[in-house]
């Protein structure tokens, strides 16, 4: 009788044993698939928000380009292409004498060039951001 009480009391500890541990595989699987949404939530909320942005701020710069490239057509310097407007004074100093000796002089650059340099630094900028954001995101807990 001890031994069979033994062997009952073994079986049902070795049941409560299995379905203890098929529950917290259930709890741990239903928890990764909850952590992952999170993540995916979040990461596409910064996809998004992201995406926003730098469409918002190309979207400026194109504006100030067509604009700039208007002014130009209809008179350069004049608000409505027939009034000249005065020449600004020169600097006192160059602050792009640096960038010149390199080849980089912004006066050197036509409109068009200019436009394309605003719009990959401000993609790289958006880049860059993307990237702190999505790494900011907690994936592990």
């Amino acid at each position: 009788d001890r031994m069979t009480e033994l062997r009952r009391v073994e079986a049902d500890n070795h049941r409560t044993t299995k379905r203890n541990y098929a529950q917290a595989m259930a709890d741990a699987r239903r928890n990764e698939a909850l952590r992952l949404a999170r993540v995916k939530a979040e990461q596409e909320r910064i996809n998004v928000r992201a995406q926003e942005t730098a469409n918002a701020r190309l979207a400026g710069l194109r504006a100030d380009y067509d604009r700039l490239r208007n002014q130009a057509r209809t008179g350069v310097g004049s608000a409505r292409g027939n009034q000249p407007v005065p020449d600004l004074p020169t600097p006192a100093f160059d602050p792009d004498a640096a960038a010149r000796a390199n080849g980089l002089s912004a006066t050197e650059l036509s409109l068009a060039e200019r436009y394309q340099c605003s719009v990959s630094a401000t993609q790289l900028d958006e880049l860059i951001s993307w990237v702190e954001a999505q790494v900011a995101v907690r994936v592990n807990d």
